[in-house]
Parts: structure tokens; C-alpha cells; sequence
């Protein structure tokens, strides 16, 4: 596609200069006849403008002519060029979708690491190292969305169901892959020591209560 492209240019490059000196040309004429100037340069200008469009109808009416003549007298070899097309449009096509996917994919990856390192600085204070890394991984599971089955809860102190209901809240909205009732039902299951006798339901109703309250707040970006 860039060797036609540049092919193109060439000729037309090529048709442009023939046209300028032709009209160079019989400007030196016209001037050598005595006429002024600025009618001299009118006549350059006119001619090399009608050289370029006597050139392009040319090529459109000898390249229509061509293809009629091909289709007419040799149907099969018009057949095949036409079919020469559609490859190289499905081609281009998967080359899109590709490119879309790889952006999609760098794009969730960049909002994995940043709720990821969020949820570290939320929860340094109140947790151990071993259920940290325990966390990272569950939320890691939320944004690809697989089910957590046999885990273990994680042990916070010195956080209310307030500050839990508002980090549910901030990692529902950021990377926007389910329901609510998913996010309250992730939030129970995995704080199930601080939630345990808090139903799903409520969870749900309450995750945005109070967002200045609490060591965790609702980002104020997401109310």
C-alpha cells in the first residue's frame, strides 16, 4: 500500500513538473511576442492549470475504457481483479479489531495496577501482610470477574463498615465490571470478620452513605 502510494506521488509529481515547464515555456514565448508582464504570467498559470486537468481526465476516461474493455472481452481476468480487493479488506479489518483489543487490554491492565496500588495504601495500616497480598489478589479476581469460592476472609482492625462500604464503592465505580449486588456480595464475603452480621442487601443500599466520613472516603471524582 505505501509502494502504490508512493508510485502515485511520483507520477503525479512527475505529471505537475512537465506541466509548470510547458507552461514556463510558452510564457517566454508569449513574452517574446511583446505582451506584458502580468498576462504573461496569467497565460503560465492557465496553461500548466490545463495541462494537469487535460491530464486527469485522461487518466480517469483511459482507465474506465480499460476496465470496460477488460470486462467486456476478457471476463474472467476482470473477475479476478475485482476479487483481488476483499482480502486485503478483511486483512486490514482484523488488523483494527487487533489493535483495538491490545488497547482495550493495556487499558484494563493500567486500571488493574491502579485500584491494585489503592488498595494497598487503603489498607496498609489495618491489615497484615499476608492478608494484603490476599486482597490485592481477591480484587484482582473482582475486575476479571471470577467467582471467589473458598476463601479466606481478611482480618481488619481499626475500620468501620463505613470505611469498608466506601472502598467498595470507589473499586465498583473505577472499573465499572458489574452490578452492584456483586460488589456488596464481594464485600461480604471477603470482609465476611467486620460484615458478618450485615446482610448483602444492606451492604448495597449503603455503600455511598457518608462519603466525607471515615478513613476511607468515596473519591470525590466518582460521587
Amino acid at each position: 500500500m505505501k509502494s502504490n502510494y508512493f508510485e502515485h506521488v511520483v507520477v503525479y509529481l512527475s505529471v505537475l513538473v512537465v506541466c509548470v515547464l510547458i507552461g514556463a515555456g510558452v510564457r517566454l514565448v508569449v513574452i517574446g511576442a511583446g505582451v506584458d508582464e502580468f498576462t504573461a504570467n496569467t497565460v503560465f498559470w492557465v496553461v500548466t492549470a490545463f495541462g494537469v486537468i487535460v491530464y486527469a481526465i485522461l487518466t480517469i476516461f483511459i482507465d474506465g475504457l480499460f476496465t470496460a474493455t477488460l470486462r467486456k472481452f476478457f471476463p474472467k481476468m476482470a473477475q479476478t481483479k475485482t476479487s483481488e480487493t476483499p482480502p486485503l479488506i478483511v486483512e486490514s479489518l482484523e488488523e483494527i479489531r487487533a489493535e483495538q483489543k491490545r488497547q482495550m487490554e493495556n487499558k484494563k491492565r493500567v486500571k488493574l495496577n491502579y485500584v491494585v496500588q489503592y488498595t494497598r495504601k487503603e489498607f496498609a495500616p489495618y491489615v497484615s501482610d499476608a492478608d494484603m497480598e490476599l486482597l490485592c489478589r481477591y480484587v484482582e479476581l473482582y475486575a476479571d470477574q471470577v467467582p471467589l469460592t473458598d476463601i479466606r476472609p481478611i482480618k481488619v482492625k481499626d475500620l468501620s463498615a463505613l470505611d469498608l462500604y466506601h472502598f467498595g464503592w470507589n473499586i465498583w465505580k473505577y472499573l465499572n465490571v458489574s452490578k452492584q449486588d456483586d460488589i456488596a456480595l464481594f464485600l461480604k464475603k471477603v470482609f465476611a470478620y467486620n460484615l458478618n452480621d450485615i446482610e448483602v442487601d444492606s451492604i448495597k443500599s449503603h455503600l455511598k452513605d457518608d462519603p466525607k466520613k471515615g478513613k476511607i472516603l468515596v473519591w470525590e471524582r466518582l460521587c
